[in-house]
This record gives structure tokens, sequence and C-alpha cells, in this order.
């Protein structure tokens, strides 16, 4: 307020801030445009004396996410620090927006931790994630987990090799998990879960798909596990180290879901990113209450899973599959049919 008080008695001096603000937006879906950008805030700020306002920072700041992009500036640049600085240094508040715009920074690259970093600090201010944030995050934490459990995959296959060669047995090399060609993902998924650590299992008795019952029957599945950092090498890292990352990860996804359960929100992509999380996790504890709960919540809402999830969903009910598996499995595939979705998984 006090901002906007300051531009409103310097109006008369020259151009007003609405035209600052359309000409930064204007440059700022052009990567090569910073220069003039820099420019224009400073014409503003030393010539005309207006301050700048939450839409200045926030093109700034989609100009500084292109470039990152795009090759042209390191992703933990001066600029992340430096404008944020700068906003608070003017008395913007920043919104849900401005941090949408770190977090796709991040995300893009693939550094989870710092997309991360910025969600919590959303989270303090008292900001409300909005459907892109969340969209951001999943998808990124979708990619770390495929990554993961390629890399586990991989390791797991050269684990059997290098015993096949040893003169184990066949029984032998079932016991550890030598993952079929056909089952792929899920399979891979199982081996990652045997190195996990879990909570207490979920209770088997049934509950509303209330926001509130959900997050007090998830919430005893996180682990509560310390993120690993791991410098990216060229070649995969250990196992442990990829199962540990990949329960950090599972604990991400489900936090996730439980912070938009307790907004009162509901956004495909988090229900996504929970439905994979809780396939890899009810692998290993061989319970599916909780996956097929955040699915029936799913529908509730008038929303059905991706592919994706779907793929995840049905990889895991049929691993090890008990009757109550069987039953669930009956009802995934009718829901499948009944909307005519992914034809080849019905297939398969």
């Amino acid at each position: 307020q006090d901002t906007k008080k300051q531009n409103d008695a310097r109006v008369a001096m020259g151009l007003p801030i609405t035209t600052y603000e359309a000409v930064l937006d204007a440059f700022s879906f052009h990567h090569d445009r910073l220069k003039d950008m820099y420019s224009v805030y400073s014409d503003m700020l030393d010539e005309v004396h207006l301050r700048p306002t939450m839409n200045i920072f926030n093109s700034l700041l989609r100009t500084m996410s292109i470039r990152v992009a795009r090759g042209l500036d390191p992703p933990a640049g001066p600029w992340e620090k430096l404008l944020y600085s700068e906003m608070h240094r003017e008395g913007v508040r920043v919104n849900t927006s401005t941090i949408n715009i770190y977090i796709a920074v991040f995300s893009a690259q693939g550094m989870w931790s710092q997309s991360i970093a910025w969600y919590e600090k959303m989270r303090r201010q008292g900001l409300m994630p909005d459907e892109e944030t969340y969209s951001l995050l999943t998808s990124a934490l979708m990619d770390k987990i495929d990554d993961l459990l390629d890399q586990i995959d991989a390791v797991d296959r050269r684990e059997a090799a290098v015993a096949l060669m040893s003169g184990q047995t066949e029984e032998e090399l079932a016991a550890a998990a030598a993952t079929p060609p056909s089952i792929n993902r899920g399979a891979a998924a199982a081996a990652a879960a045997q190195a996990a650590s879990t909570a207490a299992s979920s209770s088997s008795s049934a509950s509303s798909s209330s926001s509130s019952s959900i997050v007090r029957q998830l919430s005893p599945h996180l682990t509560g596990g310390n993120p690993v950092h791991v410098h990216r090498a060229a070649s995969a890292p250990p196992t442990h180290i990829s199962k540990s990352l990949l329960r950090y990860s599972v604990d991400q996804g489900l936090t996730l879901f439980l912070d938009m359960k307790r907004r009162g929100q509901s956004f495909a992509c988090v229900y996504d990113v929970a439905l994979v999380v809780l396939a890899v996790r009810s692998m290993q504890t061989r319970d599916s209450h909780p996956l097929m709960q955040v699915y029936d919540d799913m529908l509730a809402h008038g929303l059905f899973p991706s592919e994706r999830a779907c793929e995840s969903i049905i990889g895991a009910l049929t691993m090890r599959p008990s009757a109550v598996d069987q039953q669930h499995l009956a009802r995934v595939y009718a829901d499948l049919h009944d909307r005519s979705l992914y034809p080849h998984l019905l297939d398969d």
C-alpha cells in the first residue's frame, strides 16, 4: 500500500507505473531483452522515482527463468537471492506467482531440493499453492522417481547377471528380485521398496473419504526420512543411495498430497503423484488399502488418474496379488473400461 501511495503521488512527474509494468511484461518473454529490461527498470527508479511493484519483479523473474532454461544463466545464480532481497527492500510482498517462477526454474533443471525449499518458503509465508505450483512440483517429482527406479532397475539387473555367472540357482536369482521385462517399472519399485523402512501399517477398518480422514490415516505412512544429498555423476549412484533417495521422494510425494488435502484443494496432478508413491509403498507392505483409499477419493472428486498413475496402480495390485487385490484390480479395470481410457492397459 505504501508503494502504491508513493507511485500515485509521482504519476504527474512521468509515465504511470502501469506503463512500466506493461513494457517489462512484454520484454519478459524474450531472453535477449534483459539489458533493455534493466534500462527501463533503472529509468523507472532513477528518473521517474517510481517504486517497483510485484508485477515488475515477476516480469524480471520470468526473463531469468527463460534464460536459465536456455542455459544462458546458472539456475542457482546470484539473481535468485538478489531479486528476492530487492523485493523485501522495496517492501514488495511476494505472491504465489512469484514463488512459482522460482519453482519452475529449479524444477526444469531437475533440482528437486531447491524446488521444495521454495515450496516450504511459500508455506512459511502463508501463501496458498495453486494448481501451477503443484503441477511444477509433481512433474519434477515424477521425473525424479522414474530416474531412481531406472537406476535401481539397472543395478538389480547387473547384480542378477553377476549372480548367474557365479552359478546361483534360478530360485536364488528369483529371491534377488531380478526384474522380469514384462513388469519393468512395477518390479523395479518393489526392489527399491525392499530397502525402505516403513511406519505402522494402515488400519484395515473402513473410513470415510473426507479430507480429515485421509490425512489422519495416511500420515502414519510417512517414514520421516531425511533428504540424502548426492552429486549427480555420469554413472548411477550405488543402489543403497538410490533406494534411500527413492524413500525420501516417496515421503515428499505423500507430504504434497497431505498438504493439499489439509487445504481442502483437489488437483489431479497431486492425486497422481500420491497414487504412484503409494503404489511403490504398497509393494513392500502388501497393503493396498491406502492406495485404493486415495484412488476412491480421487474419483469422488470427479477426477481420474493419469495413464502413468493407472500403470503404477495395476503394477502394485498384480505384484503379489491377494484376494482383496484381485477385487481392487477388477474394479480398476472396470473403471478404465467404462471410461474407454488407456486401452493398452486393458490389453496387457
